[in-house]
């Protein structure tokens, strides 16, 4: 049944409708067979899924709702965790973005005291996007560049676009047409790269093209090409950087050796990358506050930093060379 429950998840979010309805009634079949509750609910849960990223939320919701009210008493997080997102998708969906915002802020809520990365960068993005709908873009934009350092960390392009995608409508909004269409060109080179259509199905294609249409308007079309011929050359790491509105990433070449840290600073740097702030660092080390402060601004003099971001940035590249 779980076999089940993931591939017509997937199937689903991928865009291959035909399989997921197909799998969707095997799952619920199965589940009647069984005559268990936690089967139904499962069943009830692709159900969900497969309305959500098939154009019915209302229908998700009522499928999710079932679900969750069986997940909510278990112990499995992890099934707390998704249900509470797909659920906020579906609601934002049929316009209910209190509700949409109450599961990202419930899931957050899970995910944050336990220092997990993944499935917390999820609910940033998600509850950036629903604060934009609802008009409040300052906060939309503060927890979408929670999500895309978190995407950042666990290397994920996937979150990395849906960030990027709503933080250019929010560059647009604030007239910053240039970056929006730059911010613009690099998601359509994600998108190309990792091949998923998940994105533009939760209803997010209207507010792109409007992006679009506004920002070329206010640019003029050669302009605007132009700078989102930039945004689709940036590597990812560039891209993330732009929207953060951080310096560019210092890279250092190939045949150069690059900035030596010491053994306590590469350490904390480690703690910094999986966002511990100093005075969680200083406690997991055993130093002082200000040691650990002292530390921390180092390593960013050392790398030629600004943010602690970036440091988290470099910590993972340094990771992905060393494999």
């Amino acid at each position: 049944m779980e076999a089940l429950y993931a591939d017509c998840r997937l199937a689903s979010i991928q865009g291959d409708t035909e399989a997921g309805a197909a799998l969707a009634e095997e799952a619920r079949a199965s589940a009647e067979s069984l005559g268990s509750p936690d089967a139904d609910a499962l069943a009830s849960y692709a159900c969900g899924v497969l309305a959500l990223f098939s154009g019915n939320p209302k229908q998700a919701v009522t499928d999710i709702s079932h679900a969750f009210e069986v997940f909510r008493p278990e112990d499995n997080l992890l099934r707390h965790v998704w249900a509470l997102n797909h659920l906020g998708l579906a609601y934002h969906q049929i316009g209910d973005t209190s509700r949409a915002i109450a599961c990202y802020e419930e899931s957050l809520s899970i995910t944050e005291p336990l220092g997990e990365i993944v499935y917390r960068g999820r609910s940033c993005w998600n509850l950036g996007l629903a604060l934009w709908s609802d008009g409040n873009q300052a906060r939309a934009k503060s927890q979408l560049k929670k999500g895309l350092t978190l995407a950042r960390l666990v290397d994920d392009p996937f979150g990395s676009a849906w960030c990027m995608e709503v933080l250019a409508w929010i560059a647009a909004d604030a007239k910053r047409y240039g970056h929006a269409a730059a911010l613009m060109g690099a998601v359509q080179t994600l998108l190309d790269e990792i091949d998923t259509p998940a994105i533009r199905v939760l209803g997010m294609t209207a507010n792109h093209e409007e992006c679009a249409r506004v920002s070329k308007l206010q640019l003029g079309a050669r302009k605007f090409d132009t700078e989102f011929k930039k945004g689709a050359k940036l590597k990812i790491s560039e891209a993330t950087a732009l929207a953060l509105d951080e310096n560019p990433p210092v890279t250092v070449p190939s045949n150069q050796i690059g900035p030596s840290l010491t053994k306590r600073e590469s350490e904390v740097a480690d703690l910094v990358a999986q966002g511990l702030t100093n005075k969680a660092i200083a406690a997991k080390l055993v130093i002082s506050i200000r040691t650990a402060q002292g530390h921390v601004e180092h390593i960013l003099t050392k790398l030629g930093f600004s943010s602690r971001a970036q440091i988290a940035g470099w910590v993972v590249e340094q990771a992905r060379n060393v494999t």
